[in-house]
């Protein structure tokens, strides 16, 4: 039965364990052997007691690494590498405790698969509360142990929410979980799985479980999940997937091994007893009247999944405006390049690196750690050109490019080459690490860098406009009063999530003079402002700002009463692309259940026109994308800039290979 695709998950999970446990294995092997290129027939005779291997063997041993060992053989007593001859007398023992070491590695990694398969469920609840928010509703269908946890998770947390429960038909696995979510506490609603269409607009998120997830992002969910998923989309709620990493199938849905649907018996649908005059062939024709389908799964494709929750994490696909998730992403990238290359032209400043033609006094310098142009040309080719991220934090010597300029230490230059390459990789990591860790440091203590330059900025018995809720502005404004600044906010609300009432409040817990003013007043009193300061929630390359919504209408009445429009946000929201990207989402719509009671206005938002759709539309955006001409300034914790000096202090930043930041096509461990 291919619907059984976890089970090839694992499968195919433990075979990749072999495989990498085998490779790890004869890389340390051929690594720790003294590998010297001269000739295979040169002074044979003189090599019979040396491990040192000839350049043919060499690359037959690189040959038989990089091709795929036959896992029929891998745990069986097998020598190092075929490729490797033997270099001493103890081959047989080393093969037998080669052997017993890679099923000692194997049967260890197993285990640990085991392990995060049975602990999936508590790694993935351990998220809710990242998830699920106060007084929310959240729709789920049919029953899953996955879903179960996650809500309970978020319930334990003190989270208090009311989950809405689809049936699940014909197998009515909802009211087990309906039943289960009782049991432990939870305000839980069931509902038809017909009017998950009619109850997804009172709805903030909707929380499923999955039988797969594909290598393209597409699930495979109990029958009646697609309807869901539709439904979510119409009205722009978060369409969330919880899966183990066990789910995660490395084919797409077109496979052939892959078999997008099964059908269960109809007698999960019907008593037969009373429709056996309807399904025998009582029609004479030799077909039965009355047909039965009854499938088990649906396929849901990746443009209706916002969020996948695994085990490992959360992973965000189509919800592209968290921008400030990929930029701390690419800082990272841009870290480990940094260091990387730092350390490599290190080691090369630290050769002798001599312009020689390459032909010329050859015997002279055979003892001599000087390398020739051609030399010096490869090594800075190579340090210049980006290497890859997969392999710079592994075990790599200082440059493929830069040759070994002595070989007359035998041994002890192959330990010497052993010593530097695990102390680069080492020095490596610790400088990544550092770096990585002044990084966090530095998101943690934006607020305070960017609030220690508000002084410079806001003066006496100024008027101060803001929109919705910023931390970073309220600190800010807070440090300008704590320097004995006397000044009144104006704080338009914000709606339709009145972010502004939150921010006001904290204001005058402060003991600051406040204002709340709705935003349709807002081109009505910024005649009387000073200056407008706001928050951002992604700065772009071009100095455009995107921000909550309303915010444009603030920059443009703030423009047409020349007041100056400040914007404050930390280095880690400033992306390196930009609007026009296709990588940049500018808006996304939230739910209509923020603007309107559906009490009342269900006789409008129903398809009660006859012509299949409904009376009354509601559109419920998001952000604002405001534009760098109404930008006066920006304050970042690294001081103050104009909007065109952006894109250069994003380039110090960011690399250009790690703009884009791709996901996988197939699903790894």
């Amino acid at each position: 039965m291919y619907w059984k695709l976890a089970v090839g998950n694992i499968v195919r999970r433990v075979l990749h364990i072999i495989r990498e446990e085998d490779l790890s294995l004869t890389t340390a092997a051929i690594g720790g052997l003294n590998l010297s290129a001269v000739s295979d027939d040169e002074n044979d005779d003189d090599r019979d007691g040396d491990s040192t291997l000839s350049a043919a063997a060499v690359a037959a041993a690189a040959r038989s690494t990089l091709r795929p060992p036959s896992l029929q053989t891998l745990l069986e007593d097998t020598p190092v590498s075929a490729a490797v001859p033997q270099t001493s007398s103890s081959g047989a023992a080393d093969k037998s405790s080669r052997s017993r070491k890679l099923k000692h590695d194997v049967i260890e990694a197993v285990n640990e698969l085991i392990q995060d398969i049975v602990t999936c469920h508590e790694q993935i609840a351990e998220q809710a509360v990242e998830h699920i928010h106060q007084n929310e509703v959240i729709l789920t269908l049919g029953s899953s142990r996955t879903v179960l946890e996650f809500l309970f998770a978020a319930k334990g947390k003190k989270r208090s929410f009311r989950v809405f429960v689809a049936e699940g038909a014909p197998r009515y696995q909802g009211h087990l979980l309906a039943k289960e979510l009782v049991a432990r506490g939870l305000q839980t609603t069931l509902i038809t799985d017909s009017a998950v269409f009619a109850m997804i607009s009172r709805v903030n998120m909707v929380i499923v479980g999955a039988h797969a997830v594909m290598a393209n992002g597409g699930v495979i969910a109990p029958v009646g999940m697609n309807l869901v998923a539709l439904a979510a989309q119409k009205h722009a709620v978060p369409f969330v997937v919880l899966a183990g990493s066990h789910k995660l199938c490395p084919l797409y849905p077109h496979n052939p091994e892959v078999l997008l649907n099964e059908l269960r018996s109809p007698s999960e649908l019907l008593d037969f007893g009373e429709f056996s005059d309807c399904m025998d062939f009582g029609s004479g024709s030799g077909s039965p009247l009355l047909h039965v389908v009854n499938p088990a799964f649906d396929y849901v494709p990746p443009k209706l999944v916002s969020v996948f929750i695994t085990d490992a994490g959360g992973t965000i696909l189509h919800t592209c405006i968290e921008l400030a998730v990929g930029n701390i992403v690419r800082r990272v990238l841009h870290i480990i390049r940094e260091e990387d290359l730092s350390l490599t032209t290190a080691a090369i400043g630290g050769l002798n690196l001599s312009a020689v033609s390459d032909d010329e006094n050859d015997d002279d310098r055979d003892g001599d750690s000087t390398l020739s142009a051609a030399a010096v040309a490869a090594a800075a080719r190579s340090t210049l050109r980006p290497p890859s991220l997969q392999t710079l934090l592994e075990d790599t010597p200082v440059s493929a490019a830069v040759p070994q300029t002595s070989s007359s230490g035998g041994d002890s230059e192959g330990k010497s080459k052993s010593a530097d390459k695990s102390s680069r990789s080492r020095k490596l990591k610790h400088d990544v690490i550092e770096a990585v860790n002044e990084l966090i440091q530095d998101i943690v203590t934006c607020h305070e860098q960017i609030a220690e330059q508000a002084v410079e900025h806001i003066h006496q018995n100024e008027v101060i406009l803001t929109l919705g809720s910023s931390r970073t502005v309220l600190e800010f404004l807070f440090a300008a009063k704590e320097k004995k600044r006397s000044f009144r906010v104006f704080v338009a609300e914000g709606a339709p999530r009145y972010q502004g009432h939150l921010l006001a409040k904290e204001l005058v817990a402060r003991g600051l003079q406040t204002t709340l003013i709705t935003d349709s007043a807002v081109f009505a009193m910024i005649s009387r402002v000073n200056m407008v300061i706001v928050g951002a929630h992604a700065v772009m390359a071009n100095g455009g700002v995107i921000a909550p919504v309303g915010m444009n209408l603030v920059a443009l009445a703030a423009q047409k009463h020349a007041v100056p429009f400040v914007v404050l946000a930390g280095s880690h929201k400033l992306c390196p692309l930009y609007p026009h990207n296709p990588e940049v989402l500018l808006n996304e719509l939230r739910s209509p259940s923020e603007l309107l009671d559906f009490g009342e206005f269900s006789d409008c938002m129903d398809f009660g026109s006859g012509s299949g759709s409904p009376l009354l539309h509601v559109v419920n955006p998001a952000f604002d994308y405001v534009p760098p001409k109404l930008v006066s300034l920006f304050i970042t914790d690294t001081g103050g800039h104009n909007p065109s000096y952006m894109y250069r202090l994003i380039a110090d930043y960011y690399s250009a290979d790690d703009l884009v930041v791709q996901r996988r096509a197939t699903a790894g461990n």
